[in-house]
């Protein structure tokens, strides 16, 4: 995650170079949170292993953990099968964890965009095993907060759009035309 706060007179904030597209990642490891992390406001949901929905609310003045159940004995009564075998597997709730997110002043002027598929989901999917381990070695990217425009369409609707999705006018309208179904 990056600071949009405090920009020095080059766009920057000390020797870090200002980005207009936000990382967003998790971690298990407070360790591997970045010096310029900021808070992120918005909400995290999954699906326990007894496919019981969770959600957390994240809304902090400051970067600060957010409590996540712990991984069930193995009681499971849904698994996942490995890709090429009939062999299952407890499946591990922080492959199913979602984000949607912002951050607290720029919510008109950036839009959340999960990398899909899940990497949480993908790597469960292809190794197996409990994300927590690989979490707590190593962040993983769950998406992006890019820069947007809000787009008013005349029957009162608005589109947020990430301005990397055009390179042009022309493009932006057939954005919009796709997005409204036309």
């Amino acid at each position: 995650e990056e600071d949009y706060g405090d920009l020095d007179a080059q766009g920057g904030k000390g020797d870090r170079p200002y980005s207009t597209t936000t990382s967003v990642l998790v971690t298990a490891n407070p360790a591997q949170v970045d010096d310029y992390a900021v808070p992120l406001r918005g909400l995290l949901s999954w699906r326990t292993s007894e496919d019981v929905e969770g959600a957390a609310t994240v809304d902090s003045p400051s970067v600060m953990p957010v409590p996540f159940p712990s991984p069930e004995a193995p009681k499971v009564k849904r698994s996942v099968t490995d890709l090429g075998s009939s062999a299952t597997r407890p499946r591990c709730s922080l492959a199913s964890l979602s984000l949607q997110c912002n951050i607290a002043g720029l919510e008109s002027c950036t839009c959340w965009s999960p990398k899909d598929p899940s990497p949480l989901a993908e790597r469960t999917s292809e190794i197996g095993g409990c994300e927590l381990m690989r979490l707590l070695e190593c962040p993983v990217l769950l998406g992006f907060l890019k820069p947007s425009l809000t787009v008013q369409c005349a029957g009162g609707s608005r589109l947020k759009i990430p301005i990397d999705a055009c390179k042009d006018m022309s493009a932006l309208q057939r954005y919009v035309a796709r997005q409204i179904g036309l």
